[in-house]
């Protein structure tokens, strides 16, 4: 297995989760698949966090302690539109009805909307398979 690839190789993903079984079990996992993975428990430390360091990929449960993730991504859209980088896609975790949320997506601006929808428990492969799908590089 040395000489194949591994799924999420060369990629940076920021993982938003206040849970922090949740955040190992899901760390671990994007990291035997190749990712470097900064995980943070709060939509305030995700922001200082980016402030730093721009992920290929952003994961965040949809409740988190502080704000919600429609308002972390709002958050994150407007710092990317002020320092001219890249649009991070992200992908939303919740142990909510899948459909509701969907629809409460589409009812936030297209700068807070979320690329993907995953429901916990977070199956892994899925969730591998998400990441790379949306981790490669942009179109600009």
């Amino acid at each position: 297995m040395m000489d194949q690839a591994l799924p999420l190789q060369n990629l940076w993903v920021l993982l938003v989760e206040d849970e922090p079984a949740v955040a190992e079990v899901l760390t671990l996992a994007l990291e035997n698949a190749g990712a470097q993975v900064i995980a943070v428990s709060s939509a305030a430390q995700a922001l200082k966090t980016l402030d730093a360091f721009a992920p290929n990929v952003l994961i965040s449960d949809i409740y988190l302690s502080d704000i919600n993730a429609w308002s972390l991504l709002a958050s994150v859209r407007a710092l990317e539109a002020e320092r001219g980088i890249h649009r991070i896609p992200a992908i939303a975790l919740t142990g909510h009805d899948l459909t509701r949320l969907r629809q409460e997506n589409q009812t936030q601006t297209g700068a807070a909307q979320f690329q993907k929808y995953l429901a916990k428990p977070v199956e892994l492969a899925n969730l591998i398979s998400t990441v790379a799908e949306l981790g490669q590089p942009q179109e600009v």
